[in-house]
């Protein structure tokens, strides 16, 4: 090894007042000179290696040799905190890069879910309304824009109640359901207003990539 790869393979300053045997690399005409090789390290972790030249003759000094390992020390801080940079800016761009995936994927299911004809309606296994699509408000509110998402839908009993035929049947059926992560099913019920119908129900649990249970998804048909 050279100097500084003794440096960097001891993790200790290598100091040469003059060429002498250690200095492997060598070539033609090469001038007299000495060397401090102080590595550059931060928490045990080698980060370079600072390489100062010296006069041919250069006595080796305790306090000179001391200042150099203070500059080493204020260097190897300095790249670490740069590295430290880098790594914060590239987990932020890849934040970002999955915040924007994440945004246009909601899109996109947002826009499936509208486009559809079924009616769709996420809830919580508490009883509160998730998510909606467009076509809740067509079948249940004749139309009218109503704000639902995270409110319970004990908020809308007695609407509800003027909704189904048999509204005790229609909550039971969300009781029974709401808090089974397993079950699917599918059921007929009446509707009475805002026109008398009979609806397809189905219910199928969402769970998150974690297996966790989110709620369950009532599609009306």
């Amino acid at each position: 090894h050279c100097l500084c790869g003794r440096a960097a393979e001891t993790r200790e300053v290598q100091f040469a007042g003059n060429l002498d045997e250690r200095h492997d690399v060598t070539y033609e005409g090469i001038a007299p000179h000495g060397h401090y090789c102080i590595p550059l390290l931060s928490s045990g972790e080698l980060l370079g290696v600072m390489t100062v030249y010296l006069n041919a003759g250069h006595r080796r000094d305790e306090v000179e040799e001391g200042f150099l390992q203070a500059v080493a020390d204020v260097l190897a801080g300095i790249i670490q905190r740069k590295r430290s940079e880098e790594r914060l800016r590239e987990t932020m761009a890849e934040l970002e890069r999955q915040y924007q995936a994440a945004t246009r994927a909601r899109s996109e299911a947002r826009a499936i879910l509208d486009s559809a004809s079924d009616t769709m309606v996420l809830v919580a296994p508490d009883g509160r309304l998730l998510s909606v699509n467009r076509r809740f408000d067509d079948l249940f509110f004749a139309g009218k824009s109503v704000e639902v998402v995270g409110r319970h839908l004990e908020d809308f009993r007695q609407h509800f109640d003027r909704i189904f035929a048999d509204p005790a049947g229609f909550w039971a059926l969300i009781t029974e359901s709401i808090a089974d992560r397993e079950k699917q099913f599918t059921q007929v019920i009446s509707q009475q207003w805002p026109q008398p119908r009979s609806l397809q129900v189905s219910g199928t649990p969402v769970l998150s990539a974690g297996e966790d249970y989110l709620g369950r998804l009532y599609v009306f048909r």
